[in-house]
């Protein structure tokens, strides 16, 4: 278990959640946005970056709107890799990877506003590594 309380097992162990609509993901989404803000509690963050995993498990990436409502939480996720929490930046960044696995090319506009971020964080993680490859190779 590391200092912040999760361990690696534990963040990786996330059951895919299934979206039944456009407006339940809309919704889902809009209240992970909220929930990334820098005011909240750190642990909530991380609980937040979890279930959008899930939400990714649950087949999110098939509705139409996904790639639109993603793409109004670059801010938050940014800020989310820049954090000094290292559980914070550990799941960002695994977040990321499942992202650009999900959307695939569609990925590419959201990685170049990344990447020069991960590359100003790089020598907090290794996981930014990670990232960079698995952007790089998507």
């Amino acid at each position: 278990m590391d200092a912040g309380g999760y361990d690696e097992a534990e963040l990786r162990n996330v059951d895919a959640i299934p979206v039944d609509s456009e407006r339940t993901l809309r919704a889902e989404l809009d209240q992970i946005g909220s929930l990334l803000a820098l005011a909240v509690d750190w642990d909530k963050r991380v609980q937040a970056m979890l279930r959008f995993e899930g939400l990714l498990k649950g087949g999110a990436g098939n509705f139409e709107c996904f790639y639109d409502q993603v793409y109004t939480l670059k801010e938050p996720l940014m800020h989310q890799v820049q954090d000094r929490r290292s559980a914070i930046v550990r799941q960002a960044c695994h977040l990321l990877c499942c992202l650009a696995v999900a959307l695939g090319n569609r990925f590419e506009h959201m990685a170049q506003a990344f990447v020069p971020v991960l590359l100003k964080v790089t020598p907090i993680t290794v996981q930014v590594w990670i990232v960079l490859c698995t952007i790089h190779l998507v």
